[in-house]
């Protein structure tokens, strides 16, 4: 079994978090493959598999195969996924503004899974995938898309294609652990409301609310994990009360808050993985 977090090379860092890598053996014959329940982050991922394939619970109750080479989310709600067999992944976690500067303007991507051989072309979607099945260990897989993301900006041109008061505003919210009113974000930028909301949601992938909502979720999580009582992280967070914060729980994470802090912190990769704090995810290992 392997996870490892690795910080990206400096010419990715102002738009990729980190790179991972996960390795984890198929479920004895006979077993429950358990879902994996991915939380809302307000950032897109790059995942590639190079593992047996993986399914998404689709919302009509179904599961469906997953494409090898995908871009996940941003999603505003949780979403399971559940191995086939032996799990080999390289995730890629963008900074929330992070997936326009390779692919484009974002308003499409939110709440699915994008084929890369759709967002980009079967041919180049096809051959990264077979240069990360065929690397010889994590650390060459880690080097392939490493290079892939690199030929992509030279490409690109991320100057032409992201706006940077979409990444302001970002960062504004996130400073303000998604309590600052979209009203203030679009003052401090100088521009109306309606154009931050078309800003973020070409850049970002969601409105500026549902981001900032998303960051005051992922923002009460940590300090509930710090040990804060949640009486305390309702007031703490910016939400009305208590109850507010369990109505918001239920509705991005499917469960009450006891019960997802209990569930993610049961395997700790579960937790860096649902956290949108960058932060816990360079330099770090679990073996």
């Amino acid at each position: 079994m392997l996870h490892s977090a690795h910080a990206p090379p400096a010419r990715l860092a102002p738009f990729v978090q980190s790179l991972w890598i996960q390795e984890e053996p198929a479920t004895p014959a006979g077993e429950t493959v358990e879902p994996t329940v991915l939380l809302p982050v307000g950032h897109a991922s790059l995942v590639l598999e190079y593992g047996d394939p993986y399914e998404e619970l689709a919302l009509d109750g179904t599961w469906r195969r997953l494409m090898p080479v995908v871009l996940a989310g941003p999603f505003t709600r949780p979403v399971r996924v559940r191995a086939t067999g032996r799990t080999g992944l390289v995730i890629v976690p963008f900074h929330p503004w992070g997936a326009s500067a390779f692919f484009g303007p974002q308003e499409e991507s939110g709440e699915r899974f994008t084929d890369l051989a759709d967002a980009l072309s079967p041919a180049l979607a096809g051959r990264l995938e077979d240069e990360v099945r065929s690397a010889a260990g994590a650390r060459a897989r880690r080097e392939v898309v490493e290079r892939f993301l690199c030929a992509r900006l030279a490409e690109s041109r991320p100057s032409s294609r992201l706006d940077p008061r979409a990444a302001a505003a970002a960062l504004r919210i996130e400073r303000g652990g998604g309590r600052a009113p979209v009203e203030a974000v679009a003052d401090e930028l100088g521009v109306g409301r309606r154009h931050l909301l078309r800003l973020c949601e070409r850049t970002l992938g969601l409105a500026p609310k549902a981001f900032a909502r998303i960051v005051r979720f992922q923002h009460a999580l940590r300090r509930a994990r710090a040990g804060e009582a949640w009486a305390e992280v309702a007031a703490g967070a910016g939400f009305s009360d208590q109850a507010h914060l369990v109505k918001e729980c239920v509705a991005l994470a499917g469960c009450t808050p006891t019960a997802l802090a209990a569930g993610i912190d049961e395997r700790a990769v579960g937790r860096h993985f649902n956290d949108a704090d960058p932060r816990l995810c360079r330099g770090t290992q679990y073996l």
